[in-house]
């Protein structure tokens, strides 16, 4: 907790260009914003059981045409789509800085990883 989970999902929705105040949606389970695309924040801390998502259609979020936001995604069992950007944060020894690991899991993110690294080669 406190790792910078809503601060990367405030950059994703900024970067949309919905205007909105991005909170972390743990007793709402979901927060969804408009903007380019619309992206729905979940924080599935509380849930007890995956299958709790069904009650939320997840499925409608989870494969449609937004971008879906997962904290705690460990916590979705059998449920976690076979293509998805996976991005862990840890904390350094400095509580003010923090390791940023993003993996690519199907061929959609990994031809994203490898725009990223073409755009990153190009600035160099």
């Amino acid at each position: 907790m406190g790792a910078g989970k809503t601060y990367i999902a405030k950059g994703i929705v900024s970067g949309i260009g919905a205007g909105d105040t991005v909170t972390s949606p743990t007793f709402t389970l979901m927060n969804q914003y408009r903007g380019a695309y619309p992206v729905y924040h979940f924080d599935i801390y509380r849930l007890s059981e995956p299958e709790e998502l069904y009650d939320l259609d997840y499925k409608d979020y989870f494969y449609g045409e937004g971008i879906t936001i997962v904290e705690w995604p460990e916590k979705l069992g059998d449920l976690v789509p076979d293509e998805y950007l996976k991005i862990t944060i840890e904390r350094t020894v400095s509580d003010t800085e923090r390791k940023i690991t993003v993996c690519a899991s199907g061929r959609r993110y990994d031809e994203c990883m490898e725009a990223l690294k073409e755009y990153e080669n190009s600035r160099t």
